[in-house]
């Protein structure tokens, strides 16, 4: 980062923050598709297919959590990337 210009730094910095949601989600989304393999190939009970369920469930819903708290960890928002900003 030494050698870009204020500019290129905050540019830098802003699409790092753009590629987190879709990074987020690349984490959650294939968890789904994951338990309902497992359910189809080994045919699970009532109980283990509701644990499977829960916490695949709630693994999605606290990783997209993790957006909005990133993206409204400062206000206003552009001191996210332009840290000249000043409140």
């Amino acid at each position: 980062m030494a050698t870009l210009t204020d500019t290129q730094i905050r540019g830098a910095i802003l699409w790092t923050i753009v590629g987190f949601w879709p990074g987020i989600l690349s984490f959650a989304t294939p968890k789904i598709a994951v338990v309902a393999l497992l359910i189809r190939i080994l045919n699970p009970g009532m109980p283990h297919r509701i644990f499977l369920w829960t916490s695949t469930l709630l693994c999605w819903a606290s990783l997209n959590v993790c957006i909005p708290v990133l993206l409204t960890s400062c206000d206003p928002a552009k001191g996210l990337w332009d840290v000249q900003i000043t409140k």
